[in-house]
């Protein structure tokens, strides 16, 4: 089989599951429910200017910690690309120029453009890279991209003051953006640290780039979570969380999950190589990227970070580790001769790769809106000032659609009692005792409870669809229901 072939083959593979990004939002109409917040910053910023810092649209209201710069480049978006638009395909076009930067570095890393075409192959058949921004656009997504700007800046960083700068600017962009920027930049000064230990050379223009890129990255956050810190510490940023929550926000890594949710092909390789960088093979750009992934596992095994967003990040670097592994291999059969058996590999790899995605894909659930629940909250109508109970994840999408208050949402950071609304709104949804739901409505003052169709799946038998006496429909469209509180505990 000739090379030209194998490139062919690797292109096509790699268009066919692009595409398949796209087949898979075919059955969905609307951005997902975590689109939303964006979305209402969006809209904020076009009629003032300003994004929302404090939400009377919030149940007792609350001040956001906004991200200036995410809420700021979205709008500007959403001036060349319909919101809608924007939202539920901008992140497969975040993943295209992703999987470029990924064939850009893994070339620069291994000079081979054949290895680098086969590592964003298998990056496009990863189930977390897959999913990870499909029918949504947020900091996370934007960082990702971001990082991967800045690994491939600094490996071109040099005594030259253009690449400098270029590598500062993106650092920059980057600490403003998430604050998962402190978690890269841990990595980095554990990266000088290794250097020590490995008797390499410690460059004083990476010291003193790192050390203010450090310093600007904690200051920036310091000025954003003040009120917060200060206040209540920075335990507030895990204690706001209801506790049924914290484990799924910051779950302890296990080693089946690693590997399942990477990809067996990355996970194995992306290992080699890393042992190869601390042990064998003193490369720097090899070291670097290996002692951010260390930092990221030993965060993610003790769940110090959001699951989600620490292997997106663990699932980038093994990926760009994985080419050395390829590499390797290359070099061998290639020594050996063994060219044919180099592209059977090739054609492993990448069925491997294949079935591993395609196993997940069956299991992706993406929760996004139907044109049905849309036409309800739109077409109702609600009196001014009264609070609207939904689920956790449809808060941020019903004060969008309704411009009314809503009960809680999933932005929990100084949000008021947000732990005990958590608990109480999943007594009003299971509990039995028609005497403790009227009193905890009557006691919040919820005039109105919202029930998607998935709502009533997760709450079956509820109380509120059972008494027709203090709970009147409202509104309703195919299972979707918006009910009239008409009890209170003095009747």
């Amino acid at each position: 089989m000739k090379t030209k072939t194998i490139n062919y083959l690797l292109i096509l593979t790699l268009l066919i599951f692009v595409l398949l990004q796209i087949v898979s939002l075919q059955n969905i109409s609307n951005p997902s429910y975590d689109a939303y917040y964006e979305m209402r910053q969006v809209e904020q910023i076009k009629t003032t200017g300003l994004p929302i810092l404090k939400d009377d649209l919030s149940y007792q209201g609350r001040t956001y910690v906004p991200n200036y710069l995410t809420h700021y480049f979205l709008t500007g978006l959403s001036y060349l690309i319909p919101q809608k638009i924007l939202f539920l395909y901008g992140g497969i076009l975040l993943n295209i120029i992703s999987l470029l930067f990924i064939f850009k570095i893994t070339k620069k890393l291994y000079s081979n453009k054949h290895i680098a075409l086969l590592v964003t192959v298998i990056a496009s058949l990863t189930i977390i890279l897959f999913k990870g921004t499909l029918a949504t656009l947020n900091s996370t997504g934007l960082f990702i991209l971001v990082y991967l700007m800045l690994i491939n800046s600094f490996i071109n960083l040099k005594n030259n003051r253009e690449r400098i700068s270029n590598f500062v600017i993106i650092a920059v962009v980057g600490a403003l953006l998430s604050p998962l920027m402190l978690i890269v930049l841990l990595g980095m000064f554990f990266y000088l640290i290794l250097l020590k230990v490995e008797n390499l050379q410690i460059r004083p223009l990476e010291v003193e780039i790192f050390g203010f890129i450090g310093l600007l990255t904690i200051w920036y956050n310091i000025i954003l979570y003040q009120a917060v810190f200060r206040t209540q510490g920075i335990s507030a940023l895990w204690n706001s969380i209801p506790k049924p929550l914290i484990a799924e926000f910051f779950q302890k890594l296990s080693l089946p999950i690693l590997i399942s949710q990477i990809g067996i092909i990355p996970f194995f390789l992306g290992a080699y190589a890393m042992y190869q960088a601390l042990f064998a093979r003193k490369r720097r750009y090899l070291l670097s990227i290996t002692a951010i992934t260390i930092i990221l596992i030993s965060l993610l095994t003790t769940g110090l970070i959001n699951l989600q967003a620490g292997l997106l990040l663990t699932t980038i670097n093994m990926i760009l580790l994985s080419g050395f592994g390829l590499k390797q291999l290359n070099d061998y059969f290639n020594k050996l001769n063994y060219s044919k058996i180099k592209y059977f590999l090739i054609l492993f790899v990448i069925l491997i790769a294949s079935i591993n995605l395609i196993a997940n894909i069956r299991s992706l659930d993406i929760s996004s809106p139907t044109k049905e629940e849309i036409k309800l909250l739109q077409e109702t109508k609600f009196d001014s000032g009264e609070t609207i109970l939904g689920s956790l994840e449809e808060g941020q999408f019903i004060a969008y659609e309704t411009k009314r208050k809503t009960f809680y949402d999933d932005q929990f950071i100084k949000a008021p009692n947000s732990r005990q609304r958590f608990d109480d709104a999943r007594k009003i949804f299971l509990s039995k005792s028609k005497t403790t739901i009227i009193s905890l409505l009557d006691y919040y003052k919820i005039k109105y409870i919202y029930l998607s169709e998935k709502t009533k799946q997760e709450n079956p038998d509820s109380i509120i669809e059972l008494d027709k006496t203090c709970f009147k429909i409202l509104n309703e469209k195919q299972n979707n229901t918006i009910y009239e509180v008409k009890c209170t505990i003095s009747n």
